[in-house]
């Protein structure tokens, strides 16, 4: 877990590198709990994705966990 201050707000983010959808899913549950901790509505989970061919896909969007939004960005 990443925390960025930015004046009086902090932007908490998860950095990740893409090892398949179940490792995904345990890093949307990791940042829930560190947003949960922070008492924080919003988090940032930035993924890596460096397979080749065609398999690899970039997308972003915003995903709710249990009323927390996180931007989730696979580039």
């Amino acid at each position: 877990m990443r925390i960025a201050d930015f004046g009086r707000e902090q932007f908490i983010i998860e950095l990740k590198l893409w090892n398949g959808e179940k490792y995904k899913q345990e890093a949307h549950e990791q940042l829930f709990g560190y947003l949960e901790s922070k008492n924080a509505d919003t988090g940032y989970l930035p993924t890596f994705d460096f397979r080749k061919g065609k398999n690899k896909q970039p997308f972003a969007e915003w995903i709710d966990i249990k009323g927390k939004l996180i931007f989730d960005v696979v580039v």
